[in-house]
Order: C-alpha cells, then sequence, then structure tokens
C-alpha cells in the first residue's frame, strides 16, 4: 500500500517534506484527513515545499466549501511565488466556483496568454464558461469557437450553441447543434434547442 511506504519513507527521512505533502495527498484520499491536515500543517513555513503544503490545504478546504479558508491559504502562497502559475490558476478556479466572475477571468486571461491549457483543462473552455456564467455570450462564444479548434467536445459544441442562441445568431447556433446531433445522438438538450433555433 502507498500509504505504508511513503510512512516507511518519512520514518527513515523525517525532514523531508514532500514525502510529508505526498503521504498527506494519499491520506485524503482514503478519507483520513485529519491525520492528512496534521502532515500539512506540520511543513515549516520556511521550507521550500510550503507553497505546495498551502495548495494541498487549499484544495481540501475548497472541497469541504471552506472557501474563505482556501482562499487565505492560496494568497499565503501567492505572496511567497507570486508568478508561479499553477497557484494563479487555482485561484481562478477558486473565484469561479465561488461566483466571482470578473476576477476569475482576469486571471485565466493572463494564464491564456501563456499556455492554451492547464493542468489538463482547456483555458479557452474555461473562459467560455466563466463568460457564459456571466452572461457575457459574445466573449463566450468566441471562447467556445477558439476551443473547438483544440478539440470538438459535444459539452463544448452545445456552450457555443447556447451562446449563438443567446445573441441571435440562430444560424450558427442550428450548425454546432447540428454538428453536435452527429457527433453525439443522445445528447438530448440539443434537441430543445434545436426546435428553438428554428423557430426563432
Amino acid at each position: 500500500e502507498v500509504n505504508q511506504v511513503l510512512e516507511h519513507l518519512q520514518f527513515l527521512f523525517p525532514e523531508e517534506a514532500q514525502i510529508a505533502i505526498d503521504r498527506a495527498t494519499v491520506l485524503m484520499e482514503l478519507a483520513q484527513e485529519d491525520e492528512a491536515l496534521d502532515l500539512l500543517l506540520g511543513v515549516a513555513d520556511d521550507a521550500p515545499e510550503y507553497p505546495q503544503a498551502l495548495l494541498v490545504l487549499a484544495d481540501y478546504y475548497q472541497m469541504q466549501g471552506l472557501y474563505e479558508v482556501a482562499e487565505k491559504r492560496i494568497n499565503e502562497a501567492l505572496e511567497i511565488l507570486p508568478a508561479e502559475p499553477l497557484l494563479q490558476f487555482a485561484k481562478a478556479e477558486l473565484l469561479f466556483e465561488t461566483g466571482r466572475f470578473s476576477e476569475s477571468i482576469r486571471i485565466y486571461e493572463e494564464l491564456y496568454q501563456i499556455e492554451s491549457t492547464f493542468a489538463g483543462i482547456s483555458l479557452a473552455e474555461r473562459l467560455a464558461e466563466v463568460y457564459r456564467a456571466g452572461a457575457a455570450y459574445e466573449q463566450a462564444l468566441e471562447y467556445y469557437m477558439k476551443a473547438l479548434e483544440d478539440e470538438v467536445k459535444p459539452d463544448v459544441l452545445f456552450g457555443s450553441a447556447y451562446a449563438a442562441f443567446q445573441i441571435q445568431n440562430y444560424e450558427l447556433a442550428i450548425k454546432q447543434l447540428e454538428d453536435l446531433k452527429e457527433l453525439d445522438p443522445d445528447y438530448f438538450s440539443a434537441y430543445l434547442l434545436l426546435a428553438e433555433s428554428y423557430a426563432m
């Protein structure tokens, strides 16, 4: 078992913060949160791995719905490494999840200038979702179309059609929905929006 291996390594190298962080991550997956938190909170704040420990803590608090505590941890990590894209991305994700769209957009846009995907997530797709959530459908459509250049996915096609419909570009909505039907005939929301688009 991974936890036992890490526990043994921790016993051999008690000063190694990375082992403590890795073990804490495993313990969280095993639903042993208390022990995991003890390990993370035990990482010295002058250790090079400290920002990483803060990020794992933030992730945990975010999953528990303790958004303010999570944001505090991310901000603390950003004070140490202000230019670290991974920390900026984590902050943008938190802001998006808590409905602070304009703040999250600013960070996502900055990251998008550097990299189109992050932690396996398409930033164009994420920006489209944030703009759509904030009812900025023209910008949402622009990013949905960019995301589709990278990869054609049913949800992205539907998102682009929905955004097109909202800005009364019914021809584009119909085209995207017809493509979606071909790609995924069981995508039922597409049929309803397609009927509405044709009606318009």
